[in-house]
């Protein structure tokens, strides 16, 4: 078991073996509260990928940070309740990996219903965060969020931040990324130099409304021109919203 979540970490922390979307290069860190945030780390390696709490047994994640540990979880928790991914809140034992049915990974830069559920024991206190009925319009203000690299070069050592940092971004059409599926969120990267890279995979996408943040993505993968380098491209997001009725029936 240990091997398998070797090899799983080793995998999330390079941007093309797992595709993830990662950090936040060029990010600043958060210096407001985001309480529906987690976690996702391992015993041995730390901080994997983020989550988003939608109740207080369930969290949402990608489906690609978690796909090797089907059915067996053991040694993923997430720590929730703090602003970093090394210390503060508290931990939450995972008890099951639900992946979407249609989830499907065939190669760098294409999936299919990047999406799981991760089941916890309870959460003490906590703050979910609603998906919305509707998805966001292309030119939505749209924040990202997440504990990823910091450092733009893939090939160059580099930490993962400890604090959450966050990007304020945009949605964009379509066309501008390049998708496998039309359930998926084209997220633009201010000044060409900023955006998710790895570690940021999982992590949420959140709009405000009413006063209040919703969740609309979850970071999956590059967009286009990311194969060496974060944040020199657009970003694909797992639109949470055309797979809300699923999220739900897991609750």
């Amino acid at each position: 078991m240990r091997t398998l979540l070797i090899s799983t970490a080793v995998a999330l922390l390079t941007l093309d073996a797992a595709v993830p979307a990662g950090a936040i290069v060029n990010g600043t860190i958060a210096t407001e509260p985001y309480p529906f945030i987690a976690s996702l780390h391992d015993a041995d390696f730390g901080h994997l990928c983020g989550a988003s709490i939608v109740d207080s047994t369930t969290l949402v994640t990608a489906g690609h940070c978690v796909n090797q540990a089907v059915g067996k979880p053991h040694g993923l928790a997430i720590r929730h309740g703090s602003a970093r991914s090394d210390s503060g809140g508290t931990n939450a034992r995972i008890t099951e990996i639900r992946l979407h049915p249609e989830y499907t990974n065939v190669g760098p830069g294409k999936k299919y219903a990047d999406i799981a559920v991760l089941k916890v024991e309870e959460m003490r206190g906590v703050t979910p965060i609603t998906i919305p009925a509707v998805s966001p319009a292309v030119g939505t203000d749209v924040r990202l969020l997440g504990w990823g690299r910091t450092c733009a070069d893939l090939t160059a050592p580099c930490p993962m931040s400890p604090e959450v940092r966050r990007l304020d971004v945009k949605l964009v059409p379509d066309a501008d990324c390049a998708m496998t599926t039309s359930k998926e969120l084209c997220i633009s990267n201010p000044d060409g130099v900023s955006g998710p890279c790895g570690g940021d995979s999982g992590g949420p996408a959140v709009v405000r409304a009413n006063g209040r943040w919703e969740l609309v993505g979850a970071t999956s993968r590059p967009g286009m021109r990311q194969r060496e380098r974060c944040g020199q491209g657009t970003g694909i997001y797992t639109d949470l919203v055309e797979h809300r009725a699923w999220v739900l029936g897991q609750l």
